[in-house]
């Protein structure tokens, strides 16, 4: 943990306030970094919210297959957002064959990071020569986030973040996403807390699913579920300071002004923001996985 806070990384996976002390926590995250030499580095986070009866198991089977299968990729500096792709349809894969029960009725989001210090390979020339600054390629699915804010000069002289999500939810309630599921012979209805669900025709009985995209939950394929993430790449000059922040929505939807907390005005290359500091919030109690990256200067 001490090499975590000094390369600026803080991070808390904790379960939520549950009256039967049996469940299982059903978020998950991952840290993995390595150096390229010359090359600069690369490090992968993620989180994870898994959902279903065995939404914690397919949780742990995205969080161990993923950082293999995208750092063990020939490709990972030539074209990081299609070894994302494939190493996600790979995760689903997987999952159905580890666990196909398990992955037929739960499932788990998944939101990645992947970070290249000192650019990224061309894809149109030979040379293996890195540029320099920051990428950020995101993938994900359902609605774990992903969040950039950026140092800025403000206009009182001062310092302020810039907030740029990486991510939008993966709900019926988006316009795109409904559509996708309506072509693909699914259907939208409001159910209990006046949220929009999917339904399944071919699921009789069955409440609806409040995601769109999922790893696992094959139950919900035949009315549009997806297991294929949105990937997204941001670039960041060489100079720039940042804060990457991700989190399950136990951070996002449940602990009020928390994300906020975690903007403050300070240099990315502070203290990280104590993660314990989270589960003394009172209004914070369901599951939580969360991650927070300081990105400095290079």
């Amino acid at each position: 943990m001490s090499r975590l806070v000094a390369s600026g990384v803080a991070c808390v996976c904790a379960r939520g306030h549950r009256v039967d002390p049996t469940v299982p926590n059903q978020d998950d995250l991952v840290l993995a970094m390595c150096s390229w030499g010359d090359q600069g580095s690369v490090a992968l986070y993620g989180v994870f919210d898994g959902h279903g009866p065995a939404g914690h198991r397919c949780a742990a089977i995205a969080r161990g297959f993923l950082p293999e299968r995208i750092f063990g990729d020939p490709e990972l500096l030539v074209n990081p957002p299609e070894v994302l792709k494939a190493a996600f349809s790979e995760a689903q894969q997987e999952m159905l064959r580890q666990v196909p029960a398990d992955a037929y009725s739960s499932g788990t989001t998944a939101t990645v990071a992947l970070v290249l210090r000192g650019g990224t390979q061309s894809q149109d020339t030979e040379s293996s020569k890195m540029t320099a600054g920051t990428t950020v390629h995101t993938a994900h699915v359902g609605d774990s986030r992903a969040i950039l804010a950026r140092l800025s000069d403000a206009a009182n002289g001062g310092k302020c973040f810039i907030v740029k999500e990486l991510t939008k939810d993966h709900r019926p309630d988006d316009e795109g996403e409904a559509q996708r599921i309506k072509d693909a012979g699914g259907h939208i209805c409001m159910g209990g807390g006046k949220r929009a669900r999917v339904i399944c025709e071919s699921v009789p009985g069955h409440p609806g699913f409040a995601l769109t995209r999922s790893l696992g939950l094959a139950i919900g394929r035949d009315c549009g579920i997806s297991a294929e993430p949105q990937v997204v790449s941001h670039q960041l000059p060489a100079d720039a300071e940042a804060l990457l922040i991700l989190g399950t929505d136990g951070l996002f939807e449940f602990c009020g002004s928390l994300p906020g907390l975690l903007l403050q005005s300070q240099s990315p290359a502070a203290k990280p923001w104590a993660p314990d500091q989270l589960l003394e919030s009172p209004s914070c109690c369901p599951d939580m996985a969360y991650v927070r990256i300081g990105l400095e200067p290079l």
